[in-house]
């Protein structure tokens, strides 16, 4: 049975992204499957697993929610990038807001 963990605080500087990133990797060493879904609008976790320039790609949550949004299909896997460390993760980019914004 899956179980998620949500690290949320809507003020900033507070650990949530060093958390986040952690608690993966602690995860992932007891062979736990995870999945980080970055959805802070300035992904640093994204960027904690190397993905500085999240910008350019087109596999993001935003680019995902958008996609679900217009009622179309997803490709499997399409979104998920897989590290080595036994961790996945859904990227982020800084355009996110205005995604559910629209959507409002």
């Amino acid at each position: 049975m899956a179980k998620v963990i949500s690290i949320v605080n809507p003020k900033g500087g507070t650990g949530k992204s060093a958390c986040t990133a952690n608690l993966a990797v602690g995860l992932a060493q007891k062979n736990m499957k995870v999945l980080i879904v970055d959805a802070d609008p300035q992904s640093d976790v994204s960027a904690g697993f190397g993905y500085r320039d999240c910008d350019e790609s087109n596999e993001t949550l935003t680019a995902l929610m958008d996609t679900v949004m217009k009622d179309e299909d997803i490709p499997s896997d399409c979104y998920i990038r897989h590290q080595a460390e036994g961790i996945d993760i859904i990227l982020q980019i800084i355009v996110l807001i205005e995604t559910v914004r629209k959507s409002l």
